[in-house]
């Protein structure tokens, strides 16, 4: 799961995973738009705009790509012991 659907995201995270066969399950934005938008380009199933609806995923991997200001907030939010 990535949590952050900006540039870095969709020029590097994703193109690298798709390139792996890495299979990427939702996107989680903020802005609920550029989550959708990100995750019809790259055929990603599920779309968020808040982290703790996208935290009850059970056995993710959270790929977290936000903002240094964000980070401390977003890593709260994910349930004890997640990998990300």
């Amino acid at each position: 799961m990535v949590i952050g659907a900006g540039g870095i995201v969709n020029d590097a995270h994703l193109p690298a995973y798709r390139a792996l066969g890495l299979p990427v399950v939702a996107v989680c934005d903020v802005e609920r738009s550029r989550a959708a938008a990100t995750a019809a380009r790259w055929n990603v199933p599920a779309v968020y705009d808040d982290v703790a609806d996208a935290a009850r995923t059970e056995g993710a991997v959270f790929d977290v790509a936000v903002p240094p200001q964000a980070l401390d907030d977003v890593l709260s939010r994910l349930p004890v012991g997640a990998a990300a």
